[in-house]
C-alpha cells in the first residue's frame, strides 16, 4: 500500500506505517519531528527510515512499552509481534540460541505479569476505567502539508467511534505520575508536539477537529498507578509551533540532501558555528554572586 491521497486506514502494521515508502513522497511522523525539535537534524537522520545507512539502537524499554500498548489496547497482533521467552532468565547456550533465532520481540514472564498487573490497575482506577472502549486501536491518518509538500502521519493509540463526542486516547508508561514529575517528563519527551500534530492531521482528514486528546499515563512499578491528563490550549499551541518549525527544518534538510550536499551539512548537529559553552543556571548564579561581592569590596 502506498498512500496517494489524504485519509485514514486500519490494520497497517507498525513497520509499514514507519516505512520510507508508505506515502507517494517524503513523510514524517511525530517521532521524527520531536527528534528534530528536541535534539537536532543529525540525530533524526541517523535513525530515519529515509536513511539507507540507518542505525537503530536496541531499546528494551521501548519493547516493553510496545508490548504494554498492544495488550492494553486489546490488539489482536500481539502473538504476531511478540513471543514469550520459555527459558526465563536462563543464559544457557540453548536459551541464547533460541533468542538469537527470534524475529519477534521477546518478552519474559515477569514482563508479561507486570503488564497484566498494569491492565488490572488501570481498569480499577475510576478516571481510567473506561479507557480504550468504543473505538479502534492504531488507526493511521495521512495528510499532506500544503506549505512543504511533506506527508504528515499520525497514529492515535485509540480512535473513538465518534470523535466529536469522545476523546482520542493516548497511552503512556511513566516512571512516575506525580504531577510535577509527570509534567516535566511529558514536555521533555515532546508529547505536546505529538498531540498538536495528531489533532491537526486528524482534523485535515475527517474535516473537523476532534473533541481532544486524553493521555492515560501509568507507572511501570507496583501499584501501577494510572491517571488521565490533557494539554490545555496554550500547551497545544506551543506544540503546534514547535512541530511546524521542525517540519520546515526537515524540508530544508531533505532538499539539501537530495541536492547532494554532504550528510553532515545537510543534516546538521546542534550548532553550526563555534560558540561559548552554555553556562548552567547554578554556575551563572555563582558568577553573578562573585561579581556582586567584588563590586561591594
Amino acid at each position: 500500500m502506498i498512500i496517494t491521497e489524504p485519509g485514514w486506514h486500519d490494520g497497517i502494521p507498525s513497520d509499514r506505517y514507519h516505512a520510507a515508502d508508505i506515502c507517494a513522497g517524503p513523510s514524517i511522523s511525530a517521532s521524527g519531528l520531536k527528534k528534530i525539535a528536541g535534539d537536532c537534524p543529525a540525530l533524526y537522520w541517523v535513525d530515519s527510515p529515509l536513511n539507507p545507512n540507518r542505525y537503530t539502537k536496541p531499546n528494551r524499554n521501548f519493547d516493553f512499552g510496545k508490548a504494554a500498548h498492544c495488550l492494553m489496547l486489546g490488539e489482536p497482533t500481539f502473538d504476531a509481534e511478540f513471543v514469550l521467552d520459555p527459558h526465563g532468565k536462563s543464559q544457557a547456550k540453548d536459551a541464547k540460541e533460541w533468542r538469537a533465532a527470534q524475529t519477534r520481540v521477546i518478552v519474559d514472564a515477569d514482563e508479561l505479569a507486570t503488564i497484566k498487573g498494569m491492565i488490572a490497575r488501570l481498569r480499577a482506577t475510576p478516571q481510567t476505567a473506561n479507557a480504550f472502549r468504543n473505538g479502534v486501536p492504531e488507526r493511521s491518518f495521512f495528510a499532506r502539508d500544503e506549505e512543504t509538500g511533506i506527508w504528515l502521519k499520525a497514529r492515535p493509540d485509540w480512535f473513538p467511534t465518534d470523535p466529536a463526542m469522545a476523546f482520542v486516547q493516548e497511552y503512556k508508561t511513566a516512571a512516575s505520575i506525580r504531577p510535577d514529575k509527570l509534567g516535566r517528563a511529558v514536555f521533555d519527551f515532546g508529547y505536546e508536539i505529538q498531540a498538536a500534530l495528531m489533532l491537526d492531521v486528524v482534523a485535515a482528514v475527517i474535516g473537523s477537529a476532534p473533541l481532544g486528546i486524553a493521555h492515560i499515563a501509568q507507572e511501570k512499578t507496583p501499584p501501577y498507578m494510572a491517571t488521565l491528563k490533557f494539554f490545555d490550549a496554550a500547551q497545544l499551541e506551543r506544540g503546534r509551533r514547535k512541530y511546524k518549525a521542525a517540519l520546515k527544518t526537515f524540508a530544508r534538510c531533505l532538499e539539501r540532501h537530495k541536492a547532494g550536499v554532504p550528510e553532515a551539512i545537510a543534516w546538521p548537529d546542534y550548532v553550526t558555528e563555534p560558540e561559548p559553552f552554555e553556562t548552567p543556571f547554578l554556575v551563572r548564579k555563582e558568577m553573578e554572586d562573585d561579581a556582586a561581592r567584588s563590586f561591594n569590596t
